[in-house]
Order: C-alpha cells, then structure tokens, then sequence
C-alpha cells in the first residue's frame, strides 16, 4: 500500500493554473544481490506504484518505476 500523490503548475495565458491530488495505490518491488566476494556484492532493484488520482476533473494515474543497481561492501562475518 502507498501514498502518491500528483500536481500540476502552469500557465493558461498570463494565468497560472495548478491542481493536486492523493491517493492510496499500490506499491510492489524485487530485487537480486549477488555475491561477487565474502565481503562485495552488486544488485539490481525494481520497484512501480500506482493510484487513480484526479486533476482539473479528469481522472487519471500517478505513480511510476524505479530501476536502480547498487554497490555493497559487507563489514566482518
């Protein structure tokens, strides 16, 4: 379960506009660590939200995906 939230700044002519929105959605991710070492490790996350949040009266998602790979040295055993 998440909180995501949206908005929307910008400028209709000489007239800023803005709206926001929040709502509760779902929120899912994975990962894989490989041990290259006893003490380093490389891995890759992935994670997607995703909720219906509503803007200037029209319905619509928010939310994304995150890819990230990572680095981790491991202290003692």
């Amino acid at each position: 379960m998440a909180s995501i939230s949206a908005e929307f700044e910008g400028k209709v002519g000489l007239v800023s506009v803005s709206d926001s929105d929040s709502a509760i959605g779902f929120w899912i991710g994975t990962g894989v660590d490989l041990m290259l070492t006893d003490t380093f490790s490389v891995g890759l996350l992935a994670r997607l939200s995703r909720a219906n949040v509503e803007l200037f009266d029209t319905s619509g998602k928010a939310g994304g995906t995150h890819i990230g790979i990572f680095a981790a040295y491991h202290f003692g055993k």
